[in-house]
């Protein structure tokens, strides 16, 4: 499932806003913003052109309001496109889980490359 959709220039760190919903019991719609949970090591993993995921170099932080936002490295961006997915761990979830897919591009001063075959 995805959940958002961003474009990004490859390899060049960039910054991508999101918001994380709380999961409850009866997970209405729609659901609440989190604002309070601590994101731990391995509930954000990227996975590069189709490959395995792995942990993301840094964790989401709240801005505010249930938004978050997530910083990835430039070798994080050195692809055609990856999915960052966002998964509480903790037994208790505490947020839904969220896919974000990102699709790269080479800027060359006013054109755009777009390679989402990553080769």
């Amino acid at each position: 499932m995805l959940d958002y959709f961003f474009h990004r220039q490859r390899a060049v760190q960039g910054v991508v806003t999101f918001p994380l919903r709380q999961w409850s019991a009866t997970n209405a719609l729609p659901p609440d913003t989190v604002t309070t949970p601590v994101p731990a090591v391995g509930d954000c993993q990227i996975s590069r052109d189709g490959a395995a995921f792995a942990n993301t170099t840094n964790l989401p932080t709240h801005i505010g309001l249930g938004v978050w936002t997530l910083t990835l490295t430039s070798s994080e961006l050195d692809c055609g496109y990856c999915d960052v997915a966002m998964r509480d761990q903790t037994a208790t979830h505490v947020w839904i889980d969220t896919v974000i897919h990102i699709e790269t591009s080479i800027g060359l001063g006013s054109v755009t490359v777009v390679n989402p075959t990553g080769t």
